[in-house]
């Protein structure tokens, strides 16, 4: 996943191509939305910058995942960032809607409790996904997996996805970059992986073991919900952070069980 704005056609051939095989860019909105929150050291707008690369990509036949970053405020513009994709010829890459859960929003970090109460509570954003679901249908955009519907793949499950952070230690959630004791290993001086003992705890996070997620009805779809959430709320990743309401908000939810159970 990135954001985007520093790959050119130079940093495509030279490792894109060779050692990715699915791109995630992210946006914020439609072009006055995305401007006014993710700009360069100039204060200049990203939106042109982004939609580029988003071509760079396409045309170098990546896969192309674009993520909407999604809250009150640039909930309503997302129909002026998916016309200029068809106007670009990209309506066929998939599009995953995400959102900021505020409950996490005063947890992580010290400038986030001012956001909070821009973001979404789970009763809107399932309301919200649903809509542009259906705008998207509407336009002919697919979509990607529902993300308040679903939770794998994530990066804490999959043995093929690492977040490197500056001093190259690896960790497998974005939720736990700069905690060192979350670590789960590191990049040598030769390259080499090293991995930590903390490695195999978090790999061995099984949802079969717990009996609220065996039971359950959602399990093909939340595949034990998030790790990060499991550990914060009780203390160890082996463990369940149930949201099986969210589940029953959606209006599309037996079209989603259908989805995953296919």
């Amino acid at each position: 996943m990135t954001n985007g704005v520093l790959i050119t056609e130079e940093v495509i051939n030279t490792l894109v191509i060779p050692y990715c095989e699915k791109v995630q860019v992210t946006m914020d909105g439609g072009r006055k939305a995305h401007n006014e929150r993710r700009i360069c050291k100039d204060g200049s707008g990203t939106y042109d910058t982004l939609l580029g690369v988003l071509t760079l990509l396409t045309d170098a036949k990546r896969d192309v995942e674009l993520r909407l970053n999604v809250d009150r405020e640039n909930a309503n513009t997302f129909t002026d960032l998916f016309r200029d994709l068809i106007d670009l010829g990209l309506q066929d890459m998939g599009v995953t809607v995400a959102w900021i859960h505020p409950p996490d929003a005063d947890r992580f970090s010290e400038g986030c409790p001012g956001h909070a109460e821009k973001c979404f509570s789970r009763e809107e954003m399932a309301d919200f996904e649903d809509q542009i679901n259906m705008q998207m249908d509407e336009l002919g955009i697919p979509r990607g997996n529902p993300t308040i519907s679903s939770h794998n793949p994530c990066t804490f499950d999959r043995e093929d996805i690492y977040l490197v952070d500056p001093y190259l230690d690896l960790y497998k959630c974005w939720e736990f970059i700069g905690q060192k004791d979350k670590k789960v290993g590191y990049i040598a001086e030769e390259g080499e992986t090293v991995f930590t003992y903390e490695y195999y705890e978090q790999l061995s996070r099984n949802p079969l073991e717990y009996k609220e997620c065996r039971d359950c009805t959602y399990l093909p779809m939340c595949a034990g919900g998030c790790a990060a959430q499991a550990y914060l709320e009780n203390g160890t990743y082996h463990s369940s952070p149930c949201r099986k309401h969210k589940y029953a908000l959606h209006k599309h939810v037996d079209r989603y069980m259908e989805l995953f159970m296919q």
